[in-house]
């Protein structure tokens, strides 16, 4: 056996393990552009921010019916802030 095929490198170009020489800028730029795309922390993140922003709106139009059945708390407030 060689040391390549020893130390777990794929000798076929494009396998699991390829080398530095074999991999190019363009392929890195494209894995690097697909793995932000789909990155589920920044989808996370904008659905967070988008219910804070939801319940900041329905807490500034809470009427003192809502309030009263919530213990006199502006109940949306508290996690809207949590939110941000």
């Amino acid at each position: 056996m060689t040391s390549a095929t020893s130390s777990g490198a794929s000798a076929v170009p494009g396998g699991p393990n390829p080398s530095a020489a074999e991999v190019s800028d363009e392929d890195v730029h494209a894995q690097s552009a697909a793995g932000r795309l789909f990155d589920l922390r920044w989808l996370i993140a904008a659905m967070s921010g988008v219910y804070g922003v939801v319940l900041i709106i329905t807490g500034l139009f809470d009427n003192q019916v809502e309030i009263k059945e919530a213990a006199g708390v502006r109940i949306n407030s508290g996690p809207a802030s949590a939110c941000w």
